[in-house]
This record gives structure tokens, sequence and C-alpha cells, in this order.
């Protein structure tokens, strides 16, 4: 059995005596040389790349372990044939593991059964994936007792961007700028530009093939989805990678690019075919806008209660001819606010030369009775019948101007009260 220690004289022997149509050994005189002992990862069979090794399960529990150097960026794919088989019932199986002991391998988004195990319909098993990490990867081969079988490891250079499948590998572009890269059906190339938010972008594709673009404002690591992302993070996507996607960022952040084989068109016949495209990104522009922020202007406009502006008391210090407004004196406020409306109306049919004494008649009676001259006596006058429910003293209102004075000294006393 090759794959197992045999002694070269025996193996020669062997090619001379048993060899059977093309070169093939039958299991039997194989296996009769042969000591089983690559059962676990710590015993396992190195083989190279490019070439085929063959083998047999000698019990149903029987695991065979072979360990192949690959490098990192690398496409590799591993094809197991059940080469003995007569019942199809009976079936062959196979594993691969990294070098961090991570069991790894696409297959075909429909996943079909004989994806890394042999089915009714086909001896052929099969499995690929991009090597993410440099060092000796293991397969390990399990199936039915005395299962014949062949291995076949392979490599394939992608482009110059893998491993690009994770969000820590991913490949960061820059607005304006082209990539160029190779898609398999096990490849997954995954991409991360910067984004403020407001942004546009605009991606087109040049394909020939059947190519599908996902974009994400975040993806988990590791990412589960073979082909999309989860509808929790996708922001936009294509199913055919010929025209434009256009999309605006809604938030400021790293935004992840997602090119894979279109999952309608990811079958077999698909599965190990290299595929050229190209996908330019271009940032439109971005929104600078920021929100309105409050006026410090509008904080000036200050007004005093009641309509009261508190410049006037700066006024009278600066203009000794204008009159107080009296509101200092708590006494007569409520007085005055409550008779403003018809001493106003009086202040209206004074002339020039009483509009002064008016405006005190408003804030205080008893120093407009003092101040007051001979042409206010009328507005006084009329002042008093406007008052007079307030005093039984202002009767008369023709009386003489020291009538007029008595009676505004009685007002006053009124107004105290």
């Amino acid at each position: 059995m090759i794959g197992k220690r045999m002694t070269v004289g025996l193996l020669a022997a062997l090619l001379v005596v048993s060899a059977v149509g093309a070169g093939g050994f039958p299991a039997s005189v194989l296996a009769a040389g042969s000591s089983d002992d690559n059962d676990s990862r710590v015993t396992a069979t190195a083989i190279a790349v490019n070439e085929t090794t063959n083998s047999t399960l000698d019990s149903e529990n029987d695991s065979d372990w072979y360990a192949v150097d690959l490098d990192e960026g690398q496409g590799f794919t591993a094809e197991v044939v059940h080469t003995n088989r007569e019942d199809p019932s009976t079936a062959v199986s196979f594993d691969v593991y990294d070098p961090s002991d991570n069991r790894i391998g696409e297959a075909p988004f429909d996943r079909p059964i004989n994806a890394y195990q042999t089915s009714p319909a086909s001896n052929i098993a099969y499995g690929a994936d991009v090597v993410e990490e440099n060092g000796t990867h293991y397969i390990r081969v399990e199936g039915d007792e005395k299962a014949n079988y062949s291995l076949t490891v392979e490599t394939d250079k992608l482009d110059q961007y893998d491993p690009n499948e994770q969000p820590e590998s991913a490949t960061h572009i820059e607005s304006g700028e082209t990539v160029a890269g190779t898609l398999t059906g096990y490849d997954r190339d995954l991409y991360a530009l910067d984004l403020e938010q407001g942004e546009t972008v605009n991606v087109t594709g040049n394909t020939s093939a059947y190519l599908s673009l996902w974009v994400a404002n975040s993806v988990p690591s590791p990412m589960p989805e073979d082909y999309y992302f989860s509808d929790n993070y996708t922001v936009a996507y294509t199913d055919y990678m010929h025209g434009p996607l256009s999309f605006t960022a809604h938030q400021t952040g790293t935004y992840y690019f997602k090119v894979v084989t279109n999952a309608e068109e990811s079958t077999l016949g698909t599965f190990f075919e290299s595929s050229p495209y190209e996908m330019s990104v271009d940032v439109a522009g971005q929104n600078n806008s920021s929100p309105p922020t409050d006026d410090p202007d509008d904080e000036e406009r200050n007004e005093t209660p009641n309509g009261t502006d508190d410049s006037n008391e700066n006024k009278n210090e600066n203009d000794s001819t204008e009159p107080s407004s009296g509101v200092d004196d708590p006494e007569r406020t409520e007085e005055s606010d409550r008779t403003e409306s018809d001493e106003s109306n009086q202040s209206d049919e004074t002339d020039e030369d009483s509009s002064d004494n008016t405006d005190d008649t408003d804030n205080s009676t008893s120093d407009e009775s003092d101040e007051t001259d001979e042409d206010s006596s009328d507005s006084t006058d009329d002042t008093e019948d406007d008052t007079s429910d307030e005093s039984d003293q202002s009767d008369d209102a023709d009386e003489t101007s020291d009538q007029s004075d008595e009676t505004d000294e009685d007002s006053s006393d009124l107004s105290d009260c």
C-alpha cells in the first residue's frame, strides 16, 4: 500500500509480479507488506503537492492522517476517490485542518452531498479553500472497512490580495482605486473602505463571470456566511457585478465589500474555475453640513416682566429732564398699573408743555401735583374726573388751581391707602 512503510525490495518485486492494467496494484498485495502507522495527527504521513497517494482503510474505525506544507495566499484543492467501490452505499470522507488545528474548507453554495464525502451518485469527494496561514496542514481520511482510495492535493495562484477572507485580512482600498482580482468558487475576496457619514459611494465591476458584490457596515469575525452578509449588516448588494452599485454611508466607519461567486451559479462545474474581475470604487462626495447652533445674539434679547424696561433707570441718570418712573415705590406700583390705560389716554390730550407732567401723573400722583403748571391744571382736572370713584373730593373739576392742589393732596392720601 503506497503511503505506508514498505521495503524497497518488496516494492520492486510487486511492481514486476503484480502490476495490473494501467499500473494499478491489487489491494490485497499492497496491504500485505504495509503497516498502518498514521492513525493520528502526530504520526501523519507527509505528502507532496500535485502528487497522488493511494491507501486503504484497514477497519471501519480507521483514520489515515496526512501532512502537507502550504503557503499563505494559495488556493488548494483536495480530492479523494473511492477506487474499489462496488457497493454505492459505502463511502469515504475527509477533513482538512490548518496549522492551528481549525477545520477548514469551502464547498459550493448548494453543498452537494459529495463535498468532502463520496455519495451514492459519485465515488469522488472533493473540497477546497484559501490558505490563510503558512505551515503544515493536515488531512484526515475515514470510511468503510477495506475501502481503497486515492488522495490528491493541488495548489493554485489566486491574486496578490489573497488571503483576504476575514475582516482582519481584508484588503484596504481608497476612493478612485481599481482592484484586479481572481476569484474561484471557494474564494471569498474581502475589501475594506473607510467612509464618513453622508459620503456617497459608486462601485463598478467588470467581469465575464457571474459574481456578486455585498457591502456591509460591520461584519463578525470569523464570518459564518459562505456567500453573503447577514441582513443585520448589509447596506447594499448586487447579484451580478456588471452594472454600477451606489449607496450613501449612514454612519462613519469601515465598510466591507465582499466579492463572491453568485450563489445560483456556484456548482460543482464552477467550483474550481478561476474568474478574473475588476472593481472600481469612487467616493462622490461628503456631506459636511453640521446642525445649526444657537445664535448668541438671541440671548441678549432680555425683556423686563410687565413691560418695564430696566434701561429707564440709566436714562434717568444720564438725562435730568426725564421724569422718574416711580417703579421703586412698591405702594404705588399696583395702583399705577391699574389706571395706566386711562391715564395714557389723558396724556394724548395735553399739549407739549404738559407732556412731561402727564408722564409724572402716570407714575406718581403726589409728585405730579407739586410740579404741574397752570396749563396742566386742566389735564389734572380731567384725571380727577376719571378717578372720581376713588376720591369724593374731586367733584368740581372747574375750581381754581388752589382747589385743585387741595384735591390733589386728598387724592394723594387716597392713593396711599
